[in-house]
């Protein structure tokens, strides 16, 4: 048993002392018991276990672990993305982004930039996003901080847009749909993202200009997106995330095992592999995760990403890039998994200072003097292999593993020229099974009936009528509930509010058929 020194021992309860003594490391032992309050560390020990903070400090080295294992027990951090494509038409309308940040928490709870992403934002507090109209309009999408760092890919991504008639991306395991309308952002078309011009209302507020990414190029349009979900029973949510989202063309939802992506040789220029893991960044969301954390567990989803990433190789270019993330900390399922994908696989990890730099030169403008890098700015800590580490505690978030690994190529000279699809890969593509979630409509009788998600797309062409609606009106839209509309015409119409398209109703003149889904109406309206 190890002991702990005398001094220290006498400031915990003796049970708790013995406890920690036993069960870890001297030296990190220690260390738990002189930082944390000895309440804290009582809770810690019963509630975190011990194998668990063996290996949070392999990870992050003894010094940080009662850092994070303190963030662990407070509370988690809000955080939204805006979505640039629907952000460009309010900004157009004439608010700037500090009006819209106060349109979506009403109460003005204060907000602050996520230093490594244009369009993300820190609430203060937590507003209620089910009743607010614009989150079921897709202007924003409610996402862990940590897991934002994806934006660190727009230069990776505009370079292959440069280099390609048109870009493959997968995102394999993508619901619910985060990084995946992450991606669909960065692929977007430039005459869909905000302009310098329109943001000269926002001008007050310093970082309004980063929503303004030069790097944004006119094929971008000729991207193909693959969102994949291979439990089928998640494709719901990811559907409806993607729906929202509104760029309804060139975008797929697939759910197929990693394996059937196999045939599609060469297909993509960058696959997304947020791997399944042992869940160690939901801990502060979700206190019943710790209770299914365990060592074996940990060994399952290390293999279990091998496999993954193993089964999807094939369908990378050469040349191409695999993004690998989890929201866990330890080094099994991280760091060694991506010096497996080097050694077994035939992959380099990418280093990204570089990228951060100019990412940090572009969002911190106005700090001319500040030369650091964006790691040392915001506690995002390089991991021995090459990745990202994201701790609670240490950077604000509640963790998120991130590696960037380039798959070699087998010109001597390393030269990476991407290659056509042939006829066999497109073929491979449409054994996929995919999800048909962008349809605009079916014909029911005499009627062509719109679909709800056309009036959610940014490619609405206005066949019908938009009519604009008030807060409350909205909200009885969303939650299938009566009302009129005395003075709009008869037929169908689309229901906007802040000029952004929620869903249809017909009005029929005495009345309206709501054709809200109803699986997707908001409940306890009230509350």
């Amino acid at each position: 048993m190890n002991n702990l020194p005398t001094d220290t021992a006498e400031n915990l309860p003796a049970e708790l002392a013995e406890n920690l003594a036993e069960n870890l490391p001297a030296e990190l032992a220690e260390n738990l018991a002189e930082n944390l309050p000895a309440e804290l560390a009582e809770n810690l020990a019963a509630n975190l276990p011990a194998d668990f903070l063996k290996y949070l400090a392999e990870s992050a080295g003894d010094e940080l672990v009662p850092r994070i294992a303190e963030a662990i027990a407070s509370n988690p951090v809000t955080a939204i993305r805006l979505n640039p494509f629907k952000t460009k038409k309010l900004l157009e309308a004439g608010y700037s982004i500090e009006d819209i940040l106060q349109m979506i928490d009403a109460e003005d709870g204060g907000y602050e930039s996520i230093p490594w992403c244009a369009d993300g934002f820190y609430l203060n507090r937590r507003p209620s996003f089910t009743h607010d109209p614009l989150f079921h309009a897709g202007l924003y999408y409610v996402q862990e901080p940590s897991s934002m760092f994806l934006s660190v890919l727009q230069p990776i991504i505009d370079s292959l847009l440069r280099s390609v008639k048109r870009l493959n991306v997968l995102d394999l395991c993508a619901s619910p749909g985060g990084k995946t309308t992450h991606l669909c952002s960065m692929l977007g078309s430039k005459e869909n993202l905000p302009n310098a011009d329109s943001l000269a209302h926002a001008s007050q507020l310093p970082n309004a200009e980063r929503f303004v990414h030069a790097s944004k190029l006119p094929n971008s349009d000729r991207s193909l997106l693959i969102c994949n979900e291979v439990i089928r029973s998640r494709t719901g949510a990811l559907a409806e995330n993607m729906v929202k989202w509104g760029r309804h063309t060139n975008v797929m939802v697939t759910s197929d095992d990693a394996s059937k992506f196999s045939a599609l040789d060469g297909f993509f220029h960058m696959i997304l592999v947020d791997a399944p893991c042992s869940g160690e960044g939901m801990f502060r969301k979700d206190r019943d995760s710790v209770n299914e954390w365990s060592v074996n567990n940990v060994a399952l989803c290390a293999s279990r990403q091998q496999r993954i990433v193993s089964d999807v190789w094939s369908s990378l270019a050469e040349g191409g890039y695999l993004a690998y993330s989890t929201c866990t900390f330890n080094r099994y399922e991280n760091d060694d998994n991506v010096r497996w994908i080097c050694e077994e696989l035939g992959a380099k990890v990418v280093d990204l200072s570089e990228f951060m730099k100019s990412e940090l030169e572009f969002m911190k403008s106005e700090l001319e003097s500040m030369k650091s890098e964006l790691e040392s700015l915001s506690g995002i800590l390089k991991s021995k292999a090459g990745g990202y580490h994201f701790f609670p505690g240490v950077t604000k978030g509640e963790g998120f593993y991130f590696a960037l690994l380039q798959k070699k190529s087998s010109d001597v000279q390393e030269q990476t020229t991407f290659r056509e699809p042939s006829k066999n890969v497109l073929a491979a593509l449409k054994r996929i099974y995919s999800i048909d979630c962008f349809a605009k409509g079916e014909q029911k009788g005499k009627d062509f009936v719109p679909s709800a998600e056309y009036a959610l797309s940014l490619d609405y062409e206005g066949v019908y009528p938009s009519i604009e609606v008030d807060r409350q009106t909205a909200l009885l839209f969303l939650a299938r509930e009566n009302f009129i509309l005395p003075d709009a015409p008869k037929g169908f119409l689309r229901i906007t509010y802040k000029g952004l398209g929620l869903g249809f109703v017909k009005n029929l003149g005495n009345r309206l058929n709501n054709l809200h889904p109803v699986n997707r109406r908001i409940r306890n309206l009230n509350r």
